[in-house]
């Protein structure tokens, strides 16, 4: 009597007994069904060593065909993956070669340039993983001009970030606050100084009057931002007292009665393109008002610090 079923391979006159019966098909022959295989899986039409079904793998590539393998990166044969939009982020159509559908890659462009106020968002573009990247950049002391771009100068003070001002083409300034006694105290004014390069004589600053032609005080803040990495100097003539902090050190401390000659120095080394905590504490008595802030270095003429270098404190 003829088997009709196998337990072992014995009892097969060829192939192998898998499952009961005899004859299956080898791992990487031609199939039309998983009972062909003797892996039990037929998958792409090839016996495959495992099941193969989910998307981005194959049991057909040449060079693995039989082994169950990650589609390579951009390539879809069997057009498992559906592309979305770009602006999306989504799906790009193609695989990633890790077994899963791609999405659109990091260089993929996703939103257009904006700029609102004084931030610019720079074009976005996808992260790789679904979604669109929008990093935020500030403009500086300048506001937003056309076609999604920062101001890069100013005609008028409109065309800077409160509470910047433009002076010569630059906006900047520091932080002014004018009190009405010596210490500091009874505030009564608070504006932006385009530099500190003052000589108010015997009366009241203009635009400050409030605070009177004697005995007033006034404090200027912001960020101060060198162009070159060398010592500076700084230079204050005053009359009276006067003391200037540059990232967070006391360089000049004059701090009571003199005339403007001869003018308070200190030096501190600083880094280009870096911005520095500047605070300038000035006080007038009686008679002559007057206070300037001047800079040099190796590579720097003296100068009053200009507009372009400042930022008022907020």
């Amino acid at each position: 009597m003829c088997l009709t079923t196998c337990t072992t391979d014995m009892d097969c006159t060829a192939g192998v007994c898998l499952a009961g019966s005899c004859g299956k098909k080898p791992i990487g022959a031609a199939c039309l069904a998983p009972g062909d295989c003797n892996s039990g899986f037929c998958e792409q039409g090839v016996c495959c060593n495992v099941a193969c079904g989910t998307a981005c793998v194959s049991c057909a590539l040449a060079g693995s065909v039989g082994t169950c393998t990650p589609i390579p990166t951009g390539q879809d044969p069997l057009n498992q993956c559906t592309a979305a939009a770009p602006m999306s982020c989504g799906l790009d159509g193609s695989c990633n070669g890790a077994g899963a559908c791609r999405f659109f890659v990091n260089t993929t462009v996703c939103s257009a340039a904006t700029c609102t106020g004084s931030t610019r968002t720079p074009p976005g573009t996808c992260d790789g993983a679904g979604a669109c990247r929008m990093p935020t950049v500030s403009c500086g002391n300048y506001g937003c001009g056309t076609a999604g771009a920062c101001r890069t100068t100013c005609g008028t003070t409109a065309d800077c970030a409160m509470p910047s001002v433009c002076n010569g083409g630059s906006c900047g300034g520091l932080k002014g606050e004018y009190f009405d006694n010596a210490d500091f105290t009874s505030l009564l004014v608070t504006r932006t100084d385009a530099t500190v390069d003052f000589a108010w004589g015997q009366g009241a600053p203009p635009g400050a009057a409030a605070v009177g032609a004697d005995v007033f005080s006034v404090r200027w803040t912001g960020k101060l931002t060198p162009r070159y990495s060398e010592t500076y100097t700084f230079y204050v003539s005053s009359d009276d007292g006067d003391r200037l902090i540059v990232n967070n050190v006391m360089i000049i401390n004059h701090f009571s009665i003199h005339a403007a000659t001869p003018e308070d120095t200190g030096t501190i080394p600083l880094m280009a393109n870096q911005a520095y905590d500047i605070k300038l504490e000035y006080y007038e008595n009686t008679m002559d008002a007057q206070i300037h802030l001047s800079w040099s270095s190796p590579s720097q003429a003296r100068e009053i610090i200009p507009t372009s270098r400042l930022s008022p404190a907020p």
